[in-house]
Order: C-alpha cells, then sequence, then structure tokens
C-alpha cells in the first residue's frame, strides 16, 4: 500500500514531537518520586536531548534511504529520455508523490514515443515517394541550404550525401562560392517562397566538372504559417 509523502512526514514529525515529550515526563515524575537530586534531573534532562539528537538523525537516514531510490530512477530516466531512449519507464515505488511524478513521466514519455515514430514513418514515406521519382528532387531550405534530395541526383551525379546535405545549392549544383544571382545567373528560390507561384527555368549545372543542362521547377512546400 502506497503511502502519501506528506502523510509519512507527519508520522515521524509527530513521533519526535510527543513520544519523546511523554517518555521524559513519565521518567521525570518516576525519578522524582524516588527523590533524585535536580542536579542529577539536569543530566537525566541532558542526555536525554542528546539521545532524542541521535534518535532525529537515524529517523532522517531512514527516510532519506527511502527517498534516494526513486530520485535517482527519475533522474536515470531523465538521462536516458534526454539520449532518445523514447522506450525506458521509471519503474513503480511505494510513495504515492514519487509514483504520480512517475506516472506523468511514464505517460510523457509513451506519447512521444509514439509522436516519434509517426514522424519518422512520415518522413520515410515522404522519402521513398520521391525517391521514386525518376527525375531529381532537391529540397532546398529558405536560406539556401539543401535538406534533402533523392537517390537518382546521388546516383546520376555521383555524389554522396554528406557532400549534398547542408551544403548551399549554388555549391553543389554551380560549383559556385556565393549565390547564383550574385554569378549573373537566374534564381526564383526568393520569388517562390515570398509568393507561393510555382517557377521554371534552365540552368547548365556544373557538378564534379562535368556539365549537366537542367529544367527546374520551384515548387514551393509551405507549412499553415506560410
Amino acid at each position: 500500500m502506497r503511502r502519501n509523502l506528506f502523510t509519512r512526514l507527519f508520522i515521524v514529525s509527530s513521533s519526535l514531537a510527543v513520544l519523546p515529550v511523554m517518555l521524559f515526563t513519565i521518567i521525570s515524575v518516576y525519578l522524582q518520586e524516588k527523590g533524585m537530586e535536580p542536579f542529577g534531573l539536569k543530566l537525566f534532562f541532558m542526555g536525554f536531548i542528546l539521545l532524542l539528537i541521535v534518535f532525529s538523525f537515524i529517523i532522517s537516514y531512514i527516510f532519506a534511504s527511502k527517498t534516494e531510490k526513486p530520485l535517482k530512477e527519475l533522474v536515470t530516466a531523465a538521462e536516458r529520455f534526454s539520449e532518445g531512449d523514447f522506450d525506458y519507464r521509471v519503474p513503480d515505488v511505494d510513495i504515492e508523490d514519487f509514483q504520480r511524478v512517475n506516472d506523468a513521466f511514464n505517460r510523457m514519455a509513451k506519447d512521444i514515443n509514439l509522436l516519434t515514430k509517426e514522424l519518422d514513418d512520415a518522413k520515410n514515406y515522404f522519402k521513398q515517394l520521391y525517391d521514386s521519382i525518376s527525375n531529381y528532387v532537391i529540397i532546398v531550405s529558405p536560406n539556401k541550404s539543401i535538406v534533402e534530395v533523392n537517390e537518382r541526383f546521388l546516383i546520376d551525379t555521383g555524389l554522396s550525401r554528406d557532400e549534398v546535405i547542408g551544403k548551399k545549392c549554388w555549391e553543389v549544383v554551380h560549383s559556385y562560392s556565393k549565390p547564383c544571382n550574385e554569378m549573373g545567373e537566374v534564381c526564383y528560390l526568393e520569388e517562390v517562397y515570398k509568393d507561393g507561384i510555382q517557377r521554371g527555368i534552365t540552368h547548365v549545372h556544373l557538378i564534379k566538372g562535368r556539365r549537366h543542362i537542367h529544367n527546374i521547377v520551384y515548387t514551393p512546400f509551405r507549412d499553415k504559417e506560410g
């Protein structure tokens, strides 16, 4: 049966506050009846306080040892989660408050795991889709960095993904050191991003020292925010 953390704290605090006082009162009355001198009562009182301090440390240690393991489990789960291990789950504990945190963490991990798998499935679906296209497909971000290309482009050009992904489009297809429009070429990327209207043009590309004549179609991919 799980106990609430605050219930445990209340029980421990009550024990520390009530039981020692009751015990001290009973023993003091008993010793007075036996005729113990005041000095002896003071010594007894000091010894009792020392015993109470030791008792408090013992109770605190027991309580800390009970809470240490659930905290370590949460830290371990957070570390595994940050490393991308969304299948990891926090084990159950017998302290209600920690168990609530564990349950919430596990639900979050489960939801994110499902979402990640859905995103991976969608990504794989679209990759298979544009890999099946016989023409070249190059996805370029607004800052003109290449985000993705299809296999047909890599096979025909002899380029590897490391030579393409993350590079500027003018570096890959023109071997330029600066944007096409600064080299006298007409490029409609910026216009297409602004108005969303599809455009086409013919370019002569220089890839690995070989010239390629390509009919380019600029097609915008937009999200809900445009």
